[in-house]
């Protein structure tokens, strides 16, 4: 019974580690693929001031997904112009508490760089800034990314009328109407959440309206 357990565990290791060397490249446009020519890329991923990753949260006030789970943004390919990208850190010592902000004016056939830097060792969540770097991607990183359609979440303003066990239900108005949320993933949630009476502002993907994408409290 002990092997049996030892050889699953390996397993699951080696499946977790090959699955985690899948990264993607996220088209956020509509329509077809663009000619690379045609489109910027914005790249995150190790960074070099933190013993950590930097990750994608959203850009241009939308979150972003797909229509399924864990998939890692390695890259987000937008059309030229000027983007808001949100980025938040993540390490095995904790995760930022709030996101950091990076306007890129991106240019055709340009590649950007979103990284972490920080003065001083990871000691608090907050302690850190984003910042956008020269960057040359090497052909071995750009043929091992797959492509995938984002998908932008909505939101919906309402008061906090539970909050327990990953479940959130909120009152809606007009109307006072009752909604409830699966809360997925949002270790943040109970930092900002009050009991009852919190005004937030629940974001979600209209593929999976039923989960929070991420919640913020309304001021």
């Amino acid at each position: 019974m002990k092997r049996f357990s030892a050889l699953f565990f390996l397993l699951l290791l080696c499946s977790q580690t090959v699955f985690a060397l899948q990264h993607y490249v996220g088209q956020f446009y509509d329509g077809e693929a663009k000619p690379r020519a045609e489109v910027a890329w914005i790249w995150v991923g190790n960074s070099h001031g933190i013993a950590g990753e930097t990750n994608f949260d959203g850009i241009d006030g939308s979150k972003i997904s797909t229509s399924h789970y864990y998939v890692f943004w390695k890259v987000i390919e937008v059309l030229p112009g000027k983007h808001l990208v949100a980025v938040s850190y993540e390490s095995v010592a904790g995760r930022s508490v709030s996101d950091q902000q990076v306007e890129i004016d991106a240019k055709a056939g340009e590649n950007y760089f979103i990284r972490g830097e920080t003065e001083t060792h990871w000691r608090s969540s907050d302690k850190w800034e984003a910042s956008v770097t020269a960057f040359t991607p090497a052909a071995s990183e750009i043929e091992k990314l797959k492509r995938e359609k984002l998908e932008r979440s909505v939101s919906v303003d309402g008061v906090v009328q539970s909050w327990a066990h990953g479940n959130l239900v909120l009152s809606i108005t007009p109307g006072n109407q009752s909604r409830k949320f699966k809360v997925i993933y949002d270790l943040r949630l109970g930092q900002i959440m009050k009991p009852t009476g919190t005004k937030v502002r629940v974001f979600y993907f209209p593929s999976r309206p039923e989960e929070t994408a991420s919640v913020e409290v309304v001021e």
